[in-house]
């Protein structure tokens, strides 16, 4: 991912691409430097949202901070190549494939609505200076790789490792802090189990499943981890096939596999996501980015199971109540605005 970009960027072909997406997301009130927000988010969402600083227009700048953590981030693609190889197989490749193009579709979407409702924005001209097409400097290249590299080792020896080894004693410790080796007496095991009644709807009632994905609140690469220390697998091969062993403490099945990829390609941005979205956009688009965001996840995650397992009659049902609500939401949201636009202050809704 780091080298595409780098080869992107120094051939100066990611001005021409923005060029050629922009008319298209103009009719979204975005416009094209948000496609190379969108790629930097397949790398780090924190790091796209943090660059959306640099969007002409506080409303264009808002929107743009708030679709980026649709994108799936780096951190998200061992989940999915766990999860996927692990129940789907030789078919994990076109599951993953399509969370990646799932993640741009439900962006670009939230785009449009976002623009219809409480952050319009004029379609404007986008200016930009074409560098010409050059060569790729291999030098430059690798150390731009190396230096991105260095980046993630860091984080994680720092915020993954240390987090990890937390995760280990709340699943290890029980209430009167005593050491257990049986998981389904941890703090975090029974924490989780009082609340997985919530996730029951979507196939992910299971304690274990619960704990990762609170613990991909602070990074999406600590879910893996997370489920190696539940079903205490050592290696990547032990933890593939602990996940279809019905005694485990965290198991699939491929209703439940689906709704968890998707699930934990949308649920919520990661805790460095939040932060820096409180400091760009304010408080309040934060909490709306993390219920949005959460919601939408968890429609199109019921969405997913009840179709595997209920069949295509109750999805096209459901679909009918997403855009009934859909809809209500608009309206609501709408009503939301102030009389004045925040890009001019002077335009009234």
């Amino acid at each position: 991912m780091y080298l595409a970009l780098t080869i992107l960027e120094d051939s100066g072909l990611i001005a021409r691409l923005c060029y050629v997406v922009d008319d298209f997301l103009s009719g979204l009130g975005l416009n094209g430097k948000v496609i190379y927000l969108m790629l930097m988010g397949l790398g780090c969402n924190t790091l796209a949202t943090l660059s959306a600083r640099n969007m002409k227009g506080k409303n264009l700048k808002i929107k743009s901070a708030i679709i980026n953590p649709y994108i799936s981030c780096m951190a998200r693609l061992p989940v999915y190549a766990i999860v996927a190889s692990a129940i789907f197989k030789v078919q994990s490749f076109w599951i993953i494939l399509g969370l990646y193009l799932l993640g741009f579709a439900v962006a670009i979407i939230m785009a449009g609505i976002l623009n219809k409702t409480i952050l319009p924005t004029k379609q404007g001209e986008l200016l930009l200076e074409f560098p010409p097409l050059k060569h790729i400097d291999i030098k430059h290249c690798l150390e731009s790789i190396l230096t991105s590299a260095l980046d993630m080792f860091k984080r994680l020896f720092s915020v993954v490792l240390s987090v990890g080894i937390i995760v280990w004693i709340v699943t290890h410790t029980e209430f009167n802090f005593h050491y257990t080796q049986d998981i389904t007496t941890s703090m975090a095991y029974l924490v989780a189990d009082k609340l997985s009644f919530v996730f029951a709807p979507i196939g992910l009632n299971s304690a274990g499943i619960v704990t990762a994905l609170f613990v991909g609140l602070l990074a999406k690469e600590l879910m893996v981890s997370t489920m190696s220390i539940c079903n205490n697998a050592l290696t990547r091969q032990d933890l593939m096939l602990s996940l279809v062993c019905a005694t485990s403490v965290i198991t699939f099945t491929p209703a439940s596999a689906m709704s968890f990829l998707v699930f934990s390609l949308l649920y919520c941005p990661c805790v460095s996501n939040l932060a820096v979205l409180r400091k760009e956009t304010g408080k309040f688009y934060m909490w709306f980015a993390l219920v949005s965001q959460f919601t939408i996840g968890y429609v199109l995650s019921f969405i997913v199971y009840q179709t595997v397992t209920r069949g295509l009659l109750f999805t096209i049902l459901a679909l009918m109540i997403m855009a009934l609500i859909l809809t209500a939401v608009c309206v609501l949201t709408k009503k939301l605005r102030k009389g004045k636009c925040l890009d001019c202050g002077k335009c009234k809704t």
